[in-house]
């Protein structure tokens, strides 16, 4: 878990190559009581949705699994 204790002018992007992993931290945010984070702070986002925006914060998400996650299946 990731607490941050930072300024109110801070943004913060979080960033995945999966658009369901984006969906599962969306989820997981909502799911723990976060689910009223102001946009304008936090943005949770695949890379190409992302793409063209800037933030002071980056957190880059990624994913190892075998065969159990099913969005990693696609060999792409």
């Amino acid at each position: 878990m990731i607490i941050l204790n930072v300024g109110t002018n801070v943004q913060v992007g979080i960033l995945s190559p999966y658009k369901k992993q984006v969906k599962m931290i969306k989820i997981a945010i909502k799911e723990n009581g976060f689910d009223q984070i102001n946009k304008d702070f936090i943005e949770i986002e695949t890379i190409d949705g992302f793409q063209g925006r800037e933030k002071d914060i980056i957190i880059f998400s990624t994913v190892r699994s075998g065969k159990r996650i099913g969005f990693l299946k696609d060999v792409r």
